[in-house]
């Protein structure tokens, strides 16, 4: 008995019964029951079993090709809507949130040259905070974004070369050096540590 004659689709889904279980029961009794192929009789039913199992992952796999083939269509077209959708909020937000995003660095870092400028000298019991004038809109939480630009990868790939520290960097991680240069929160800083090879902006 063919396992796939009781297997049908059913709303996208591949249903395997009961009378399925049965079937393959039936095929686990038979290989357990083989043992070992140690003669032609042996080699025979084993034969027999392995026929009968790839017979059936064959009529599986149509019956899953078909389905695929079918559910596909519709599944492209809701990315393609989707896609369509978020292109369109985003040709109206992002240009308005990367403004908002350059106007607040300038703004925290407008802040810390003042803090600077305020505490110079100063003991740290004297030492005033300044803080960026900036709001809060629910929903409107901008993260600051470290991009990684690097001139000349040779040069770099060379200089990190001869620093087994940084053998992490040897491919010219750019996530890793973003996330580097997101734990320091200083471009400048950045840098400076991989030699003065690399720029760091925030954005």
């Amino acid at each position: 008995m063919a396992t796939t004659a009781i297997i049908k689709v059913t709303e996208g889904q591949l249903v395997a019964g009961e009378e399925y279980r049965l079937a393959l029961e039936d095929m686990r009794k038979r290989a357990a029951a083989l043992v070992k192929v140690k003669d032609v009789e042996s080699y025979g039913r084993g034969l027999e079993i392995v026929s009968r199992g790839r017979s059936d992952v064959k009529q599986i796999t149509a019956l899953y090709e078909v389905e695929r083939l079918r559910l596909s269509a519709p599944l492209e077209e809701l990315r393609k809507q989707y896609k369509a959708l978020i292109a369109e909020i985003e040709a109206v937000v992002g240009p308005v949130e990367r403004d908002c995003s350059r106007w607040r660095i300038a703004e925290q870092d407008a802040a810390k040259r003042e803090q600077e400028k305020l505490n110079k000298g100063k003991r740290a019991a004297d030492r005033v905070e300044v803080k960026p004038n900036l709001n809060s809109v629910p929903g409107a939480r901008l993260v600051t974004k470290y991009r990684v630009e690097i001139p000349n990868e040779r040069k770099l790939k060379e200089w990190l070369m001869r620093r087994a520290a940084f053998h992490e960097y040897l491919w010219i991680d750019f996530d890793g050096i973003a996330k580097r240069a997101r734990e320091q929160k200083d471009p400048q800083k950045t840098e400076e540590e991989f030699g003065g090879l690399i720029k760091v902006w925030k954005e």
